[in-house]
């Protein structure tokens, strides 16, 4: 796990000022995580399930994470698609996540 990524959840807050509501970014949990997109065979099963766009980061185990939060990574961000953790040994947890355009 060599990549530093935040995960972030869309919260709405008013402007002091203006008092309008605002959709901003929150960081809940930054952390390393490994990424992997697709390649061979699994691209070929994800292209059956129409995920070819698919990224996947495994992180260590962490509640709390849920589908609709947001991965940001370098200068780009992920859509939190499902969440899988290891449920029986409770040391990764895997997010199906992709691309914001």
């Amino acid at each position: 796990m060599k990549h530093r990524i935040e995960i972030q959840e869309k919260k709405t807050i008013r402007e002091p000022v203006t008092k309008l509501p605002t959709e901003t970014f929150v960081t809940v949990y930054s952390c390393w995580a490994e990424i992997e997109q697709p390649t061979g065979r699994r691209f070929f099963e994800a292209a059956v399930a129409h995920l070819e766009y698919a990224v996947f980061f495994h992180i260590r185990y962490r509640e709390g994470i849920k589908p609709g939060m947001y991965v940001k990574f370098g200068d780009t961000t992920y859509l939190i698609e499902q969440v899988r953790p290891d449920l029986h040994r409770k040391r990764t947890t895997t997010l199906q996540c992709k691309e914001v355009v």
